[in-house]
């Protein structure tokens, strides 16, 4: 699998990251370990997870399975702070908001003890709150990365001209500086969040990031299992059909089978979605969510499948024409 340098880090890392978030107490753990192995095995090396993905679950699952195969040293981790409390039945708990300075070190040591790791080589803020202002946030940041506690920082689910507040205020500090940016970016455009504080990109927004000394780690980026019809419309839970059930999302899943069906060799729609957010000319590292082996060679298959500008207009439904 390519890899891509990031800001901070001396390894560089694999063009996919797998997200864990949906390694929970209802999945076997020998499911979520074949998932890993065969991510790890397509040449992936970074593992994203969080202190409360599964309220906690995810880590203490991660934690066995590091033990059991000794690879603490062979990979990379990118961990977040400052979540709300979310429970292993994934119930969420708005109150207290703990987007405050005082939570990234308690998250930050939280997960290293509880992983038994002496660093993360990634560790982002997990939500914003834009009542605290930005230095605040950033000197603990800063501190931490100083320590060693953390290779590189970066901010998930921030608005853009927070996040350029947050790259000024560090160039003018002389610090590491951010690395990485973690919103949802995908070929889908949401109608309406699924949780609470959420950044979901348009493509006019995701081209921000280019030229910038910047990562963009997207998640949800192949629209949540949209473009793999994970879900029907009579399935569907209701805050993922609130989110992505739309006219306009419906008639790019079909252009994305067209366009899938027209490469041809076993190409299907959820590699046209992967493709089109890898071919917009931005640095970044997709974060993606195979369940199964199957799932993972879907997602590697087609890792060098590059969309040119009127494949792109036309899936993004900017042009009518078939680009063929």
């Amino acid at each position: 699998m390519k890899t891509l340098a990031i800001k901070g880090l001396r390894t560089p890392v694999s063009l996919l990251i797998l997200g864990t978030a949906w390694m929970n107490k209802y999945t076997p753990d020998a499911a979520c370990a074949a998932a890993l192995d065969a991510y790890i095995e397509a040449g992936g090396n970074m593992l994203d997870t969080g202190r409360f993905y599964s309220g906690g679950y995810t880590e203490k699952f991660l934690t066995r399975w590091l033990d059991a195969n000794g690879m603490r040293k062979q990979l990379l981790f990118s961990s977040k702070c400052c979540h709300h409390f979310v429970d292993e039945d994934n119930k969420h708990f708005l109150e207290p908001n703990r987007v405050r300075p005082e939570y990234i070190t308690e998250d930050l040591d939280f997960s290293l003890e509880r992983m038994k790791l002496d660093h993360f080589d990634i560790f982002m803020m997990h939500r914003d709150n834009e009542a605290v202002p930005v230095p605040e946030l950033i000197d603990v940041l800063e501190e931490q990365a100083r320590k060693g506690k953390i290779s590189a920082y970066g901010l998930s689910n921030w608005s853009l001209p927070r996040l350029q507040e947050a790259m000024d205020y560090c160039a003018a500090k002389g610090y590491q500086g951010i690395s990485t940016t973690s919103p949802s970016y995908s070929l889908a455009q949401i109608r309406k969040p699924r949780w609470v504080g959420c950044a979901y990109l348009t493509e006019e927004e995701a081209l921000w990031h280019r030229g910038k000394d910047l990562t963009m780690i997207p998640w949800a980026s192949q629209g949540g299992g949209f473009f793999a019809e994970a879900f029907s419309r009579e399935n569907a839970p209701a805050d993922y059909a609130e989110a992505y059930f739309t006219p306009d999302n419906f008639e790019k899943l079909e252009r994305a089978k067209a366009l899938a069906a027209k490469i041809g060799n076993g190409c299907t729609a959820v590699n046209i979605a992967l493709a089109y957010v890898l071919s917009q000319n931005i640095p970044l590292a997709p974060i993606v969510g195979p369940r199964t082996p199957a799932e993972v060679k879907s997602c590697t298959d087609f890792l060098d499948l590059r969309l040119d500008r009127d494949q792109i207009g036309w899936l993004s439904l900017k042009s009518a024409q078939r680009p063929w």
